[in-house]
């Protein structure tokens, strides 16, 4: 069982019960929602271990508001159009298979985690 909590914005119910259901099956806890607004209120809080935003709700404006609050987040898009993964962070392209967003997600919260006495430097998402 992983304690970490992901916040999981997105405009579309389906991907929203989809990722909360595949999540929780992994050990997840998960929070949903459509709004940008709650999507913000939560991020400020300590409780999310990483965001995925989807780009339609406001990601970008949310991905800022996770970075200046230290928190990974991993964007979702549908679109064609390609995100710059320099300035916003990784990209989890819509439809995606589960196994890609099982690498992401993994990446992203042990990224949270304290860095181990071996020495291994912990390298921040959209950092």
């Amino acid at each position: 069982m992983n304690d970490a909590r992901i916040l999981v914005v997105d405009d579309e119910a389906d991907v929203l019960e989809l990722l909360k259901e595949y999540l929780e099956l992994q050990g997840y806890g998960v929070v949903t929602t459509s709004s940008a607004i709650e999507a913000e209120s939560l991020l400020s809080g300590s409780g999310i271990a990483l965001a995925m935003l989807d780009v339609g709700v406001h990601g970008l404006r949310l991905a800022r508001k996770a970075r200046s609050f230290d928190k990974p987040f991993i964007l979702m898009s549908g679109s064609p159009v390609i995100v710059e993964m320099g300035e916003f962070g990784p990209v989890l392209r819509k439809p995606f298979k589960l196994e890609a967003l099982n690498r992401m997600v993994e990446r992203a919260v042990r990224r949270r985690e304290p860095p181990s006495f071996g020495g291994e430097a912990v390298v921040r998402l959209a950092g």
